[in-house]
């Protein structure tokens, strides 16, 4: 799920920062995904008023490790096995049913193939049972994720209407098969 709020909360506004703590923490709460991401990017002043209800009221807020991906891995994410490595990281630094938050604060690039493997890896197969919370992703991370996770898990569709199917007996059939492809 995807939480993006524009919030300005001071401090004469007791009451409105409390009231949007809860309002972020109800829909964490009520996230059907094993990942969350929490935009904060378009807010300019929020207060202790905000912040500490919100962690305080966060589900696992109290165990949640901050990780910024560009500091271990680089500004420009570009590689499948890249993916790998942070997770490995990761599950040594965090026990079980643990919630860490992956800050992209200072990521420049991603590559959709690094983002199809991340989605693989840390939402869709997240084995170890961690909570995700993605934070401060680019609006263009935002809209790749959202794309890598629409094209996941459909069945693709191979006709064989035209196919022939040779079946051989031996690797000199085999080997005629491949000469009479050659023009």
């Amino acid at each position: 799920m995807r939480i993006a709020k524009n919030i300005n909360v001071g401090s004469d506004k007791l009451s409105a920062g409390l009231s949007a703590a809860l309002k972020i923490c109800n829909e964490l709460a009520n996230s059907p995904d094993k990942s969350d991401i929490v935009d904060f990017s378009k807010t300019t002043f929020i207060t202790p008023t905000f912040v500490l209800p919100f962690l305080m009221l966060n589900r696992n807020s109290m165990v949640m490790k901050t990780y910024n991906i560009a500091e271990l891995l680089g500004k420009d994410l570009i590689s499948r096995p890249l993916v790998h490595d942070f997770y490995n990281y990761i599950i040594k630094e965090t026990k079980v049913d643990d919630s860490v938050a992956i800050d992209f604060s200072e990521v420049n690039f991603i590559t959709r193939s690094f983002m199809d493997e991340f989605y693989n890896v840390f939402m869709d197969n997240n084995q170890c049972g961690m909570k995700v919370c993605m934070i401060n992703m680019k609006e263009d991370f935002v809209i790749l994720l959202d794309s890598v996770k629409s094209t996941q898990n459909k069945k693709k569709v191979v006709s064989s209407d035209k196919a022939q199917y040779v079946k051989a007996k031996d690797l000199k059939e085999v080997d005629q098969c491949f000469a009479s492809f050659s023009i």
